[in-house]
């Protein structure tokens, strides 16, 4: 948990996902005990292969959801960002959703302003579906976005 609680107290970790709010470790740490618990939600460490290092999370959300599972991914080691990690993750988690789950669909919600994480979504084949606000971060503005395979 230090690694989360470093990455959540991070602006410029926190920025692109929070729009400005980090998070304390009270805050992380039961974040953390209600998605472990919850049975609509997986969570899954992404360790980094060469040396078994935590460089973030990711996880689904409402699994049993017939409309397909929310997606969320969050690199946290910055020495990490820009290697394209995303994007094998992504083919984790979709090959998750298809065999265990048995579905064909996945969505999530990304922030327009963060660009870099939208490109990367795009570029593993997830589409903007629609475009909102979200009033608990100051109404940022919000894309809706949906992979289907």
């Amino acid at each position: 948990m230090p690694a989360f609680a470093q990455w959540t107290m991070d602006h410029e970790v926190m920025d692109p996902v929070a729009m400005g709010r980090v998070f304390t470790l009270e805050e992380e740490y039961a974040w953390f005990d209600e998605t472990s618990q919850a049975e609509d939600d997986v969570q899954w460490t992404v360790l980094l292969n060469k040396d078994q290092r935590i460089i973030g999370s990711c996880g689904l959300h409402r699994i049993h959801d017939p409309a397909g599972p929310e997606f969320g991914i969050l690199i946290g080691d910055k020495r990490e960002w820009g290697k394209r990690y995303a994007a094998e993750i992504i083919d984790l988690i979709k090959r998750f959703v298809l065999e265990e789950l048995q579905m064909h669909r996945m969505h999530l919600k990304v922030f327009v302003a963060n660009g870099k994480a939208v490109r990367a979504y795009e570029r593993s084949g997830f589409l903007i579906i629609k475009k909102d606000v979200e009033p608990r971060y100051n109404n940022a503005e919000n894309y809706h976005m949906e992979l289907n395979f």
